[in-house]
């Protein structure tokens, strides 16, 4: 942060933390498990600083990002827009997953026997 020239504030909102967070870091030290995610983004902090709060930042492999591009020609789109087209797609999936969930929760009524008399239901 001195580095950079940044304080808590500037750096919460891209590490996804509180400005209390940063300062119990900077007191006690980044926990282990949060460390590599705080130096990778130290790392590029010169790419986040110039773009907005609502953006992703994705890294690939010459590999990876060949096999993107060509995978949104075939869907004659741009790369950034089949990108968001997907994560759009996985969003409303897990939305309705999540939402089903819910509803299932609490649609469960014990089920009652149907009286019978004979052989045929009787409603």
């Amino acid at each position: 942060m001195d580095e950079n020239k940044l304080s808590a504030s500037e750096l919460a909102g891209p590490l996804g933390v509180s400005v209390q967070t940063i300062h119990n870091w900077r007191s006690a030290g980044v926990p282990p498990r949060r460390q590599p995610y705080v130096r990778d983004t130290m790392a590029r902090w010169h790419v986040i600083a110039s773009r907005p709060m609502n953006s992703i930042l994705i890294t690939a492999g010459e590999k990876q990002f060949e096999q993107w591009s060509e995978a949104a020609l075939a869907c004659g789109k741009t790369l950034v827009r089949w990108a968001t087209d997907g994560l759009d797609e996985l969003a409303v999936r897990r939305s309705a997953q999540t939402t089903s969930k819910a509803i299932s929760k609490q649609l469960k009524v014990p089920a009652r026997p149907v009286p019978r008399h004979g052989s045929e239901p009787s409603y």
